[in-house]
């Protein structure tokens, strides 16, 4: 009889304790806290982009630009033009010399001797002969001051014009100042150019102590000759021609 009723005791020991575990647990989800349900997304990490470098701009090329250099002798520049001579004191030149900045304005007027020297008062002679008048000043006003006549003063040198003349058969007869270089056909153009009765393949230049010059104006125009060179003093003939001819 024992032996059967030791099941049934196990049985409800069991039944007994299951139902009290059941019991714990509706206890304690009563006092638990209701959590929602959380989703969580896992995001990619966004990757680095990557640095480049920028391109490096070739520099750009500056080319110099070609200046033409001014040159006092009258001779071609790079560009191909012709650059202005500087006239330069020659014997004979008559000068007026003007000083300024001292107590009493001087001007002298002076004729370049056979020694290319003026006179100048206190200091004597002074030696101009082959530079241009800015050079001639400079040279004056060191004399003075290194003389010790004076400590400051200002000096200015100016040339008499040269002139040459133009007779014949062209609009405009008489003198002209010759200032830097003129070629003979430029004398000619400023003096009107040829009257209607020119020849001009016999257009002639006297000069001081030179024998008279023949000119075919005709070639030199067509650039088949030079275009000589007018000098101080010289004299233009441009001869009438035979109504023929």
């Amino acid at each position: 009889m024992k032996k059967q009723l030791l099941p049934l005791v196990v049985m409800a020991v069991v039944f007994q304790g299951c139902a009290s575990s059941s019991q714990n647990n509706k206890r304690l989800e009563r006092y638990q806290p209701v959590v929602a349900h959380r989703t969580y997304e896992v995001t990619k990490k966004a990757e680095p982009k990557k640095v480049t470098k920028a391109k490096q701009q070739k520099p750009v090329e500056v080319k110099p630009v070609a200046v033409a250099a001014t040159k006092s002798d009258g001779s071609v520049d790079g560009q191909g033009g012709k650059v202005q001579r500087m006239r330069k004191l020659k014997h004979g030149d008559m000068v007026t010399v003007c000083l300024y900045g001292i107590p009493e304005q001087v001007e002298v007027n002076e004729s370049i001797d056979n020694f290319g020297r003026i006179s100048m008062p206190l200091i004597g002679e002074v030696e101009i002969v082959g530079v241009g008048t800015s050079a001639a000043e400079r040279s004056i006003r060191d004399a003075y001051i290194n003389s010790g006549f004076y400590t400051d003063l200002s000096v200015v040198v100016m040339a008499m014009a040269d002139e040459y003349f133009i007779r014949g058969e062209v609009k405009k007869v008489g003198n002209y100042p010759l200032i830097g270089d003129r070629t003979l056909l430029q004398a000619i153009t400023a003096a009107g150019g040829y009257t209607d009765f020119a020849k001009l393949s016999k257009v002639t230049v006297l000069r001081l102590n030179k024998e008279p010059m023949v000119f075919n104006c005709h070639r030199i125009a067509k650039r088949q000759d030079a275009d000589p060179l007018i000098h101080p003093g010289d004299i233009i003939n441009v001869p009438r021609r035979i109504l023929w001819k």
